[in-house]
């Protein structure tokens, strides 16, 4: 949200949701088992927890919505893998992490991430079943570089205004 609306922005946009008083609740399942025992209206989460319980129950009564549809597109997650600089055998963990970003490519196997919900790596890998039901969405691409330097801000931001 910093790389796309700036700081200050992002201050306003999180002390109005300080303003909502939420209640924090720490764990996504919790936040999901709240909302469809009507003790709540909306949450954030990471969708794969929605799938996850989708696929366990498929009439679970929480539905996804995703925001900025209209503008930037949503903010997305990465889950990422790595092969340290001081890696004993790095030539195997480097091959064992190309086979696992192309096991997507195959219809019977999980790959990467595995089988929680998630978006494959591999963009021309079928996602798992069960995110056809949350449909097409427009991804915020554009600030993930950024992540990782605006991560302190972030965090100094979120203090200054109580968020938890």
């Amino acid at each position: 949200m910093i790389a796309n609306l700036g700081e200050r922005r992002t201050e306003q946009v999180v002390r109005g949701w300080m303003a909502n008083r939420p209640i924090f609740i720490d764990s996504d399942s919790r936040i999901l088992d709240t909302i469809a025992a009507g003790k709540c209206d909306v949450g954030m989460t990471n969708h794969y927890y929605l799938g996850n319980k989708l696929k366990a129950d498929p009439s679970f009564p929480v539905k996804l919505f995703r925001a900025n549809q209209k503008d930037r597109g949503v903010q997305v997650n990465l889950s990422g893998a790595g092969v340290t600089a001081n890696a004993p055998n790095r030539e195997n963990a480097v091959k064992l992490l190309e086979w696992l970003a192309t096991r997507g490519q195959d219809p019977g196997v999980a790959g990467l991430p595995g089988g929680n919900s998630e978006y494959p790596v591999n963009p021309s890998a079928q996602p798992p079943e069960v995110l056809s039901r949350f449909g097409s969405f427009k991804a915020d691409l554009a600030s993930l570089p950024q992540y990782g330097p605006l991560q302190t801000k972030a965090i100094k931001l979120l203090e200054r205004v109580g968020y938890k």
